[in-house]
């Protein structure tokens, strides 16, 4: 069924197209609410929060803009809710699993068997960025998120965060730029 039908049916309160409409965009979802929220739990709880709000105001959405990048709006802002609601700074892990109800999905982390000197530098740097991640504020981080970690592009920021393409872009460049300050002091880990 194309989204068109699904998207009136969910209007029309049809959990099932509703569900049908979010299934492909879940694991989406979530990962937008972790790297914001730095926590399996409160991304959880931002990503279930987050479709809780789109089923309750699937009727108010008029299609300017596509239904994922609605979707994505929704769950930016549940998750950096979540974040001023908890106020804390859980674990960041670029490689844990998430686990779901089919079972534990990897991250999109290509992973080809190093040597054990490769893996340990590998990990060094990991913790180094977990830590320089942590070190920005949720903003910051969510932007990073958007655009560095999914892919989105500029427009589909713009729309998510409600600011223009150029807000997105100097948004991008001081938290990078901030990101950038951090992970300095540790430079001998990013040269080769």
């Amino acid at each position: 069924m194309d989204e068109e039908k699904l998207l009136s049916k969910a209007a029309r309160g049809d959990t099932a197209a509703f569900e049908a409409l979010i299934e492909p965009h879940m694991t989406a979802v979530y990962n937008i609410a972790y790297r914001i929220c730095r926590n399996a739990d409160d991304a959880a709880d931002a990503a279930q929060d987050a479709f809780l709000k789109a089923f309750g105001n699937i009727s108010k959405f008029k299609g300017g803009a596509k239904f994922s990048t609605w979707l994505y709006r929704i769950a930016t802002n549940s998750a950096l809710d979540t974040v001023k609601r908890r106020g804390r700074h859980g674990a960041y892990s670029l490689d844990a699993e998430i686990s779901g109800e089919d079972g534990d999905i990897l991250r999109e982390i290509p992973s080809d068997t190093p040597l054990p000197q490769e893996e340990a530098e590998r990990s060094e740097v990991r913790r180094e960025i977990n830590a320089a991640l942590g070190k920005l504020s949720a903003d910051d981080r969510s932007i990073i998120a958007l655009r560095d970690i999914n892919g989105m592009s500029y427009r589909e920021i713009s729309e998510i965060l409600g600011c223009s393409e150029g807000t997105v872009k100097s948004r991008l460049s001081r938290a990078r730029q901030r990101l950038r300050e951090i992970l300095s002091k540790n430079r001998e880990l990013f040269c080769d």
